[in-house]
């Protein structure tokens, strides 16, 4: 069956074998480490271990992941959060520090509601689905909005702490009434936009932040498996037949009015849709 062997990457600490089965995806992954170095780097310089936790969890586990998905499940990847709020299923999509979860885990809070996934989501042509990834928050950042939601897990060095959920998280898909794109801007604004371009902004917003972005390079090597296989253009086809009969909208919000004023418009948003 097809091969690609030996993908060497991560500064020289992972090296793994890729074949394409019938039914799947084979990867092998030999770990080179490098143990006074990395002793001398985490230990001793006392530098944050996020890079080696991630270098290892994205090219083994992840990008394998995602792969598998798109080429047999027609599920995608898409750097967002999601959630059902007032029997509504809702996306929210936007760039890094935008407010993502904030504005999630603000909409969360009504009893109706039930948090789906933060981060990234996994998505096909009829609903979008969690991903199980662990919450990150900056270290320092005000706790209200998880305090008793989301406990933290890790006790290695991180700039961003690692959270799980208390509560069960929505097993099950939902369809997408409304999709958001919040942007910070210096007044309130609601605007509508065309299908086209939400999948298009979507697609781009979601390959800006490194872990999906990186994503891309190994992507590429795991499409030399099947060369008739046009994974953009699945992945496009998918989202647009996914977004056809939401509400989809770019919200403006200014920072100066706080995240209670901008969630109690953009809740006043969904409710009215």
């Amino acid at each position: 069956f097809p091969q690609v062997a030996n993908i060497d990457n991560v500064e020289r600490k992972v090296i793994f074998d890729v074949r394409l089965e019938k039914t799947g995806l084979a990867v092998n992954s030999l770990l080179q480490r490098k143990v006074a170095k990395d002793f001398i780097r985490y230990s001793l310089m006392g530098s944050a271990q996020e890079e080696w936790f991630f270098s290892l969890t994205y090219p083994c586990l992840y990008y394998p992941l995602f792969w598998y998905l798109q080429y047999f499940k027609d599920t995608h990847a898409l750097h967002a959060s999601a959630l059902r709020f007032k029997e509504k299923g809702v996306i929210i999509c936007g760039l890094e520090g935008i407010g993502k979860t904030s504005l999630a885990l603000s909409l969360v809070s009504d009893k109706d509601s039930l948090f789906l996934s933060d981060n990234l989501i996994f998505y096909d042509k009829a609903k979008v689905y969690p991903c199980y990834e662990l919450i990150r928050i900056h270290r320092g950042e005000e706790d209200t909005l998880w305090k008793g939601k989301f406990e933290k897990i890790n006790e290695f060095r991180t700039l961003k702490d690692f959270y799980q959920p208390v509560f069960e998280p929505a097993s099950e898909g939902l369809r997408p009434e409304v999709f958001i794109f919040p942007e910070f801007s210096k007044d309130f604004f609601i605007k509508e936009i065309p299908l086209d371009e939400a999948v298009n902004k979507a697609i781009i917003l979601s390959y800006l932040p490194a872990e999906l972005n990186s994503y891309l390079e190994y992507r590429n090597l795991y499409n030399m498996l099947d060369l008739e296989f046009l994974c953009q253009q699945v992945q496009y086809d998918s989202l647009k037949s996914l977004l056809r009969t939401s509400r989809r909208y770019i919200v403006g919000m200014p920072k100066q009015d706080g995240l209670i004023t901008n969630v109690k418009k953009v809740r006043q948003l969904i409710e009215n849709d």
